[in-house]
Parts: C-alpha cells; structure tokens; sequence
C-alpha cells in the first residue's frame, strides 16, 4: 500500500511543489483512495462480486475534477 500510495502521489503532485495546501491535501486523499482501490483489487474473491480496473485515467478525471471544484472557489477555502 506505501509504494502505491507514493508512486500515485508522485503521479499527481506537481513537479515545481506547489504552494497550494488545499489543493495538496485533496490530491493525497485522491492518491489514498486511488492506493486502497488498486490494493483491494487483490481480494476480488473475498467480498467484491465484480473486478474493475480503477486506472490512472479514472484517477486523472478525478484529479481534473479536484482542480475544476478549486477554480470555482477561487482560491478561497472550500467548505465541505
């Protein structure tokens, strides 16, 4: 799970370290559910009826989502 969350994250985190605290927190929470998805895939027959393969493009829509929900707070803090 460590090595998959890091290697998601890296994926998604920007490459100049971004300043935005908002915007790295809901990325690593995207990077965690992406992690535990991918993990829980290997016990498809211990509980999950269907196999679904929760790719990088599945998490690239998330990240675009995750980015479109901060434009429209302008930069202001979102609450949930």
């Amino acid at each position: 799970m460590k090595n998959n969350l890091q290697r998601t994250f890296e994926y998604l985190a920007p490459k100049n370290g971004s300043q935005d605290t908002n915007k790295m927190q809901l990325l690593f929470v995207l990077s965690w559910f992406h992690s535990m998805i991918q993990e829980r895939r290997k016990f498809i027959p211990q509980g999950w009826t269907k196999y679904y393969e929760f790719s990088y493009g599945d998490l690239k829509a998330g990240d675009l989502i995750l980015s479109d929900i901060l434009k429209e707070g302008n930069g202001r803090s979102i609450a949930w």
